[in-house]
């Protein structure tokens, strides 16, 4: 009877691996439990098609660090350039229309210094000229060339005053006398111009006559002293004129209200003489004249009269009349 042998589990496995392959019997290493894990959830390569070779997958680009903000330095040239920009943008603004807008027109306006015969005239064309500007854009070009038909006018000053005040101030040259050639008279002004054109009204002036009478211009030679001499007199003083003649050593005479005689010699330093001779007049120590010497401004003379303190001397001029000179005016 053949006998059976009872095999146990664990001598059926040592029968199989006695059976088997040594490199099956050989027991499988123990993967960790943390390697496990991740070997079952990584996903299996790809394998590349017959064929095709398989590209190495491009490295991902590094991202440039950022560069950091650059130094005060480095943005100034930036900042000046906008700087620039704006103030180009305020002033083409200010010249483009600030400047000439209605929030600085002219709405107060007042004018000096304008006396003569023409002063209606000459402010009418001001007003009507200064109208048209602001106190941010005056031309007083343009103020000049609205009076240039004015001979009187010489000058023209404009002082704003932000944001509506204008005053003007005219320069003028009044006539001082009136210049006759034949059966034509014209005034003059004090410094020669001949004055075409200028109406004189009620005004009293001393006359001369002159061999020529230019239509426009400057008088010259002797005419041409006696105006600035008369040109330079004080406004009181030049009323009390009443006659203007050249001639002799004495000059330029000018002949005051109650026949008495001014000598001037020349024209040079005319305004220093009228300021002696005034002195002259004003001196209430004096009250008989029958000249007044100023060719020397320094040294003015009288005669007909001795102040108080005097220096007697004997006027060539006039021999039979006493001449007294005044030690300082």
């Amino acid at each position: 009877m053949g006998s059976s042998r009872a095999t146990t589990p664990a001598g059926r496995r040592r029968s199989a691996r006695r059976g088997a392959p040594a490199s099956a019997r050989r027991p499988a290493a123990k993967r960790p439990p943390a390697a496990r894990r991740a070997a079952a959830t990584k996903p299996a390569p790809r394998r590349p098609k017959p064929g095709k070779v398989r590209k190495a997958a491009p490295k991902p680009r590094r991202r440039p660090a950022a560069k950091p903000r650059g130094s005060l330095r480095a943005r100034a040239p930036r900042v000046a350039l906008i700087a620039v920009l704006a103030l180009v943008t305020l002033a083409a603004t200010y010249q483009l229309w600030f400047r000439n807008s209605g929030f600085v027109a002219v709405e107060s306006l007042s004018i000096t210094g304008v006396e003569g015969p023409e002063k209606r005239s000459v402010e009418a064309a001001l007003t009507e000229a200064a109208g048209e500007m602001t106190t941010l854009n005056v031309d007083e070009d343009a103020l000049m060339a609205a009076v240039a038909r004015f001979p009187t006018v010489v000058e023209v000053r404009a002082d704003a005053d932000f944001p509506h005040d204008l005053a003007l101030t005219v320069r003028e040259r009044p006539p001082v006398l009136i210049a006759s050639a034949g059966d034509r008279s014209l005034p003059v002004a004090g410094d020669g111009t001949v004055l075409a054109g200028v109406d004189v009204g009620d005004l009293k002036l001393p006359s001369i006559r002159v061999e020529e009478l230019p239509p426009s211009g400057r008088l010259s030679g002797d005419p041409l002293e006696i105006a600035l001499v008369a040109g330079a007199a004080p406004e009181p003083l030049l009323e009390l004129v009443q006659d203007l003649s050249i001639g002799g050593t004495e000059g330029v005479q000018v002949e005051l209200r109650g026949d008495v005689p001014v000598y001037f010699g020349t024209s040079d330093r005319a305004d220093e003489k009228w300021a002696a001779a005034a002195a002259i007049l004003a001196d209430p120590k004096i009250d008989t004249l029958t000249y007044v010497d100023v060719r020397v401004a320094e040294r003015p003379a009288v005669g007909g009269a001795a102040p108080a303190v005097t220096e007697t001397t004997t006027d060539t001029s006039a021999p039979e009349t006493a001449a007294t000179e005044v030690v300082g005016p």
